[in-house]
C-alpha cells in the first residue's frame, strides 16, 4: 500500500529478521545511523492521496523518540525534501522544484532538529537519480550534488562550503521555510514471514568518456527596486508604476503618498493625484528574505478636476443642467457650442463636451453623452357608449417597464370601473426612466333603445311582405334576425313566429314577432314596403294577384300631392317623383281592380314604405 511503510529490523551479522513494524498512513523516504546508533528517519504523512509536509525524526539506540519536526512553507507538499546525508552533527536536505530551474537546500542540527540554514540557488536544478540522492555531505562540511542547467541542458555538478555559500555567487536565504514540532508516526509490531529470496547475477557496467568544465553556476542576476515615474503631472493625473522584468519571485510594496490608491501591493499599479505638490513614491522590492527599496519624486501642478458625470438621458421635453463643478473665472472654460459659463442646459441628444485650461498649461476635457428615453405608451381603447345604466371596466394598456398608474379619479390602479359619464384620463410614469405618457377615454350613455311600432299584418302565401325595423327617435339601427340575416327590411313569406335582434350600436332589444295568415282568397295584393336601389330585389311598387285586373294605381306624398298614377296591369311606381328619386319615406296609394275581371271595380287604399 502506496500510503503505508514497513520498518525492518535485521541481524547484521546473520540477516535474521529481528522485529517488523508498520507505520500506517506514512511514507519513509529515507533511513541512516550515526556512530552511536541513533536512527534518523524522513517520511511523510498520507491519506486520501493527499501528501502531507514533509517530517523528520531522530531516535536513540533503544528506538525511543527523541526529535519529530516537519517542514513547512513548501507550496507543493509533493516535493520530495526527504532524502538526506548525515554529515558531522547535523543533516543535509536538497530539493527542486519541478518546473523550475532551482535548487533548495536546508541543514537541521542533529541534536534537537533546529534549522541551521536553508539556501536557494538559481541556474542548476538538482537531478535525484530515482530513489537515490544524488548529493553528498563532504566531512569537512561541504556539501555537493548532481542537477542540470536549463537551456541548452547539460549536466552539472555543484559544491557550497559548510554554511551554504558557493564563491563568486550570491545566495538566498528562502525564508518561507521553517522547522515546526511534529507529533511521532504511529508504529504498531507486525508477523513477519521469511521468504528464500532468488538470486542475483553480477551486471556489465559500461564506461563513457564525459567533459567536464566549469560554468557560471549564478545566471541570474539579482532584482532592483528601482522604477520610473513621469513628473510632472497635472491635478487629477494618473501615471503607472511597475517593478522591473525579473524571473524571480519578488514582492512588492507601493506607499503613493497624496495619491489614490494610497498604497499596492500589486506589481505594477496605477495611481491617481488630485491636489497639486510634491509628493514622494516609495516601492519595496523583496525577494528570499532581502529587500530593496526605491524612491520617486512627483510634482502635481494646479489643473482642472472636474467631471461632466456618466452618460444619461432624459424625458423628450426635458432638460438636464451639466454642471462642471467648477468656479466661474478659475479657469478658461469652453463648452462645444462656444459658451464658457460653468453649466450647461441641454435638451436635445448629442455630445456635450468642456474644455478647462489653468494658467499652468494643465488642461482637461470632459464628454457627456445625451440621449432621449422613449416615453411609456399608453391605450385605454376607443371612446364607449354604454346603454342605461350599464357600467364598463376600462383596462389599461402600457409599455412602461415599471409603471405608476394616476387616474384623473385620483385611482392608481391599471383598472378602473366606470359608472358615470365623462372623460377619464390616465397617466403613467415609468418608474425606471420618470418619463410619463398619457391617454384619455370618453365614456357616454345612451337612453334604452325604443323600436316604432310595427302595424298589424299578415301574409299570405305566394304574397311576401317586407318588414322593415325603426328606432323611435329614427336613429340607424343593425338587426339580425333568428336565421342570421342583417336584412332590413327583411321578407316575410309565411306565417311564422319570428325573433329579430336589433341594436344602435349601445342598447340592444329583441322583438319577437308573430305573423298570422291573412285573407288568402284570390285578391289585390300590395306590398308595404320597396327599395328602388336596382339590386333586383322588391325595385318597384306594384299590386300583385291572380285573377285580378289592375284598372289604375296612383301614388300620393304626405300632404295629397299626386307623385304618379297608371292604369291597368302595367302599372308600377318606380321610386320617382316629378323626374327625381322621390326620398326615403311613407307614401299613400289607392288602387282600383276587378276581382275577378268583369265585376264590379273595387279600391284598396294603404302606405308604403320607400327605402333608399
Amino acid at each position: 500500500d502506496f500510503g503505508n511503510s514497513v520498518r525492518i529490523k535485521v541481524d547484521a551479522l546473520s540477516g535474521a529478521v529481528i522485529q517488523v513494524s508498520l507505520l500506517e498512513n506514512h511514507y519513509i523516504n529515507s533511513i541512516d545511523f550515526d556512530e552511536m546508533g541513533n536512527r534518523y528517519e524522513s517520511f511523510r504523512f498520507y491519506t486520501n492521496e493527499v501528501f502531507g509536509p514533509p517530517q523528520y525524526a531522530k531516535y536513540d539506540p533503544e528506538g525511543q523518540s527523541v526529535w519529530c519536526k516537519q517542514l513547512t512553507g513548501l507550496s507543493d507538499n509533493r516535493l520530495l525534501a526527504g532524502y538526506f546525508e548525515l554529515g558531522n552533527g547535523y543533516l543535509d536536505f536538497l530539493f527542486s522544484y519541478i518546473t523550475e530551474s532551482e535548487s533548495y537546500a536546508f541543514r537541521l542540527a542533529q541534536t534537537d532538529g533546529s534549522l541551521i540554514w536553508s539556501k536557494v540557488y538559481l541556474g542548476a536544478h538538482y537531478a535525484s537519480l530515482g530513489s537515490n540522492a544524488s548529493f553528498i555531505t563532504r566531512p569537512d562540511g561541504r556539501l555537493a550534488w548532481l542537477g542540470t542547467t536549463g537551456n541548452p541542458a547539460a549536466m552539472a555538478i555543484a559544491q557550497v562550503d559548510g554554511q551554504g555559500e558557493v564563491e563568486g555567487c550570491v545566495t538566498h536565504s528562502p525564508c518561507n521555510l521553517t522547522i515546526e514540532d511534529a507529533p511521532f508516526p504511529n508504529v504498531m509490531p507486525i508477523n513477519w514471514t521469511e521468504e528464500d529470496y532468488p538470486a542475483y547475477e553480477p551486471i556489465a557496467l559500461l564506461e563513457g568518456n564525459f567533459l567536464v568544465r566549469d560554468s557560471q553556476y549564478c545566471a541570474e542576476p539579482w532584482f532592483s527596486a528601482e522604477f520610473s515615474a513621469t513628473s510632472p503631472l497635472c491635478s487629477g493625473d494618473t501615471i503607472q508604476v511597475q517593478q522591473q522584468e525579473t524571473s524571480l519571485e519578488v514582492a512588492s510594496e507601493w506607499i503613493f503618498e497624496g495619491g489614490a490608491p494610497t498604497s499596492s501591493s500589486q506589481p505594477a499599479d496605477t495611481v491617481r493625484f488630485e491636489a497639486p505638490g510634491r509628493y514622494t513614491i516609495r516601492h519595496i522590492a523583496g525577494a528570499f528574505g532581502c529587500q530593496d527599496t526605491a524612491f520617486a519624486e512627483v510634482v502635481v501642478q494646479e489643473g482642472p478636476v472636474f467631471s461632466l458625470g456618466p452618460d444619461t438621458a432624459i424625458c423628450p421635453g426635458g432638460a438636464l443642467i451639466i454642471n462642471s463643478g467648477l468656479a466661474a473665472g478659475q479657469y478658461q472654460l469652453e463648452w462645444q457650442d462656444g459658451s464658457t459659463s460653468p453649466a450647461l442646459e441641454a435638451e436635445e441628444p448629442g455630445a456635450y463636451g468642456l474644455t478647462a485650461a489653468s494658467n499652468t498649461g494643465c488642461a482637461r476635457s470632459d464628454t457627456l453623452m445625451l440621449s432621449l428615453y422613449p416615453l411609456p405608451e399608453v391605450a385605454l381603447g376607443p371612446d364607449t357608449t354604454l346603454c342605461g345604466g350599464a357600467s364598463l371596466e376600462i383596462i389599461s394598456q402600457t409599455d412602461a417597464a415599471q409603471p405608476i398608474y394616476q387616474w384623473s379619479t385620483a385611482a392608481a390602479s391599471p383598472r378602473l370601473t366606470v359608472l358615470a359619464e365623462g372623460n377619464y384620463i390616465l397617466t403613467v410614469t415609468d418608474a425606471a426612466t420618470g418619463c410619463t405618457g398619457q391617454d384619455s377615454i370618453r365614456i357616454s350613455f345612451a337612453p334604452p333603445l325604443l323600436l316604432r311600432p310595427l302595424p298589424d299584418t299578415s301574409v299570405c302565401p305566394g304574397r311576401p311582405i317586407l318588414l322593415e325595423i325603426q328606432a323611435l327617435d329614427g336613429a340607424p339601427l343593425s338587426v339580425q334576425w333568428d336565421d342570421g340575416s342583417t336584412d332590413n327590411p327583411y321578407p316575410i313569406a309565411a306565417p311564422s313566429a319570428y325573433r329579430v335582434l336589433a341594436s344602435n350600436g349601445a342598447c340592444d332589444t329583441v322583438l319577437n314577432l308573430s305573423i298570422p295568415a291573412g285573407d288568402c282568397r284570390p285578391g289585390i295584393y300590395l306590398p308595404n314596403a320597396f327599395s328602388p336601389n336596382d339590386d333586383g330585389r322588391n325595385d318597384v311598387f306594384q299590386p300583385y294577384g291572380p285573377d285580378i285586373e289592375l284598372a289604375e294605381l296612383q301614388v300620393f306624398s304626405r300632404w295629397g300631392s299626386l307623385l304618379y298614377e297608371g292604369q291597368r296591369d302595367g302599372a308600377r311606381w318606380d321610386g320617382a317623383a316629378f323626374g327625381k328619386p322621390a326620398p326615403a319615406g311613407i307614401y299613400a296609394y289607392k288602387a282600383m281592380y276587378r276581382r275577378p275581371p268583369g265585376e264590379a271595380l273595387e279600391v284598396v287604399a294603404g302606405e308604403v314604405l320607400l327605402v333608399r
